[in-house]
Parts: structure tokens; sequence; C-alpha cells
């Protein structure tokens, strides 16, 4: 099929083919590599974040920026959710879709920790499910659970 073409057409179609293919073979493992890097930088930002929140109390006091991570806390015992004070009710009521079928399996299975992302409105939701201890020690049989949540555009450069 090659030979009516002159050698140096033959060589640029096989050189064409093969950079074809490799892109067609690169472009998803790189777009797998990216993904996975920024749901695990996301990941950290969230236990660094929470890890703040639980230990100090920290929590930022207005919404200065898109660029923020929200908590609130779920008492398991009085089926309440408690946003902190960044956060309406009605705007954590709609983020509770986002993670309560994961919180409710994490209650029942007695897990401490999950980290897992969701959608709201087509934008992507990264969220940590952390069983906190609310007297700030060791008490395994709290019934609190501390949400930290941000959604994707936070590790977008914008």
């Amino acid at each position: 099929m090659l030979k009516k073409f002159s050698l140096q057409r033959q060589l640029i179609i096989i050189f064409s083919l093969i950079a074809l293919v490799v892109l067609v073979i690169l472009v998803p493992l790189i777009n797998k590599n990216l993904t996975n890097l920024i749901d695990n930088q996301m990941f950290q930002t969230l236990e660094t974040a929470q890890r703040g929140y639980v230990d100090y109390g920290y929590s930022p006091i207005e919404k200065s920026t898109d660029k923020q991570i929200y908590h609130m806390k779920y008492d398991a015992e009085n089926n309440v959710l408690i946003p902190s004070a960044n956060i309406t009710y009605s705007d954590a009521e709609k983020l509770s879709y986002v993670f309560r079928n994961n919180l409710f399996e994490m209650i029942e299975n007695d897990k401490e920790k999950i980290q897992k992302k969701g959608n709201l409105s087509g934008a992507t939701v990264y969220y940590q499910i952390t069983k906190c201890h609310p007297d700030g020690g060791s008490n395994q049989h709290s019934e609190r659970y501390c949400i930290s949540h941000s959604q994707k555009m936070y590790a977008n450069h914008k």
C-alpha cells in the first residue's frame, strides 16, 4: 500500500502513525495520573484543615474566597447537622445529599474516617468524614462526626 508513495512520504506516514498511537495510549494515562494527583492533594488539604478544625476549633469566619474548605459536624444521637460559622444551614443541608449515604454507611460500619468525592449541581465536591470526639479526649463511643468539604474549584487556578 505504501509502495506507491516516495520513501520520504512513507517515512512521514509511518512516523505519524507511530506518534498517533503513542498519543492515544499516553493521553488517557496522563489524564488519569493528573486526576489522581489532584484527588490526593485535595484529600491531604482536607486532612490538614480538618485537623485544625477538630484540634483547635479553627474555621474561617467569613467566606472570603471560593477556594475555601468548610466544616460541619453531625450529631448522630440527635440526628442534627451542625454547620460551622462560615456556612449557612440551608447550604449545609444541600451539601448533605452528597455525603449522606457514606455518612450513614460509616456510622453503621463503625469506621473512623472516609475520604470521597461526589457531585453537586455538576461540581465535584471532595469531602472527608471523621469520627470526632466532642470532649477532645479519646471517647470511643462518640456519636459526632466531623465533615470537611471543598468543591473542585479549589484545585483550579482561578
